[in-house]
Parts: C-alpha cells; structure tokens; sequence
C-alpha cells in the first residue's frame, strides 16, 4: 500500500467546516500566549557524523560549531552515529510538560511519543518570539505514523494545537503562531519523512536550489505551495537519502485559539500541491 496520506484512504472522520488558508503576520506581544513552545534542536543519525557536520554546515547554510550544525534564531542539528534516521528532537516548552499519560520523562528528561520517538522537553523561564529570520534556521519535523490523530493527542498534552488537519490521515501542529513544528502523515510504520528548513524569502529558496545543484542534489519535489500552511516548498534527498524541504511562506495563525481547519473531499486532492503537479512515489518514503 502507498504511503500517501493524501491518496483515498478510508476516513471515518466526519465532515468539519471546510475554510481557505489565511495567510497572517503581525508582531506579537510578550504576555501573547500563542508563544509557548519552539523547535530547538533534531538529533540526526548518519554513519559518519564526524565528517558530516561541514556537510549539513554547507549544504543549509549554517556554520560548524563544536560538532553541533548551528543555523538560524539559534536552532541546531546534532549528529550522531548509526543509520540514517531521526534519533530525538528538544523542544523549548514554557509549560513544560504534564507526565500523565506520557511515556517517561526518562532519567535524561526525555519522553517518548506513541511512536517511540524521543523528545526532550526544556521549560526556560521565556520563549524568545522569532517569526522571522534573515538566516535559514529549522523548521519543522513532518514524520511518518500509524496513527496520526494518536500523536495529536500526545502533544495536546503539551500544549499544542491543531492548526489543520486532513480527514484521519494528517495532523499539522503548532506551539507558536507558525502553522506548524510537528506533523505526522499516516503510513504504515514511523518514520522521518522530512527536515523543514525555513528559508529567509523565496528568493532564498531559489538560491538555496542552485546551491544543492552545485553540491551535487537535485530536486526530488517542487517547486510548489502547500494547501496546508501555504507554503512554497522544494524538496531534496541529502548523500544519506535524508529528506529536506526548504519553505518560505508559511502561514502564522492568529488567533491563537482559532479552531482547526479540517480538510477531506476535494481538498485531499490539491492539498499537497495547489499549483497541480504530483510528487514522485519514492516521495512517500521516509528514513
């Protein structure tokens, strides 16, 4: 069975309000409570993390440090060895988290998802708000699960909201007013399906293009714009067949409380791409 949560699948759900994305920015204060939680760092796994740190530093635009790949509004991705994958992620959480239900803390403070997946929970005393970044920085962690509507209920948990959703097969949830920081496609097995990584402006996408092609990489998807979210995106294998997106665009939802946009019927068909063309199979597969 194909891995596209966006093909026909049976949904059970019942048919929501259907309405257009709105595509919204304005600056927040500091008592807005949409800004309680941030991306902080993905953990990846590749078989020589050594060697691959000057790689993701050239490849994303960001800069060595220390082993550490450090890009934009102080996000990270961290190396370690063993098959390509996603290993953990560390979330800036100002609630930090309610235990009940959840699967951990371990004794490194890390909790595990339905899936297994690890994700360490910080509570510092302030979410610095950064909806913009003149540096590319990441985004987001769109994974691959048995059950979507599962997972949405975990990260509730924490705090987070639905922002959109697609019939049974697709959850995008957020903890700041970007569109989202997590998102979970039903497939038959967990999985990393790709990295976001928010580029600056569009103009930043197309150089960010012709950069991999120098590297190397090609396109395997895009350009195109997200029903979901709105954003434009491109994405591309890394050498360790690790799914990328770079996007720009993305929707910020005010207010912080709206209800969820829940898509099915028509929608299914041109949520991944509403200027038309289909991606790849091999698109479907995550690592």
């Amino acid at each position: 069975m194909s891995n596209n949560p966006y093909a026909s699948q049976s949904d059970t759900a019942p048919p929501e309000a259907e309405a257009d994305i709105q595509t919204i920015s304005r600056e927040t204060s500091n008592s807005d409570p949409a800004w309680e939680g941030w991306l902080r760092e993905v953990e990846l796994r590749v078989p020589d993390p050594d060697a691959a740190v000057d790689y993701y530093a050239e490849l994303l635009g960001g800069s060595a440090v220390d082993g550490t790949v450090v890009l934009g509004s102080s996000t990270r991705i961290v190396l370690d060895e063993g098959p390509p994958g996603f290993r953990s992620a560390s979330l800036d959480f100002a609630r930090g988290f309610e235990p009940a239900g959840m699967h951990g803390p371990d004794d490194e403070g890390y909790v595990s998802d339905p899936d297994g997946r690890r994700f360490k929970i910080s509570a510092p005393a302030h979410i610095e708000e950064r909806l913009t970044d003149p540096q590319p920085r990441l985004g987001h962690l769109t994974f691959e699960s048995p059950d979507p509507i599962l997972q949405q209920s975990f990260f509730e948990k924490l705090g987070f909201k639905v922002s959109e959703g697609l019939g049974q097969n697709f959850r995008w949830l957020r903890c700041n007013p970007i569109h989202h920081t997590l998102a979970f496609s039903r497939a038959p097995e967990p999985k990393l399906h790709h990295v976001g990584i928010e580029m600056p402006d569009r103009a930043a996408i197309v150089d960010g293009c012709d950069h991999i092609a120098k590297l190397g990489h090609f396109v395997q998807y895009g350009p195109g714009r997200h029903l979901a979210g709105g954003n434009l995106f491109v994405y591309f294998l890394d050498r360790y067949g690790i799914r990328f997106e770079f996007f720009c665009e993305l929707e910020r939802v005010y207010p912080h409380n709206r209800d969820p946009l829940i898509r099915e019927g028509v929608d299914r068909d041109r949520s991944i791409n509403i200027w038309g063309p289909q991606p790849p199979e091999e698109y479907w597969q995550g690592v």
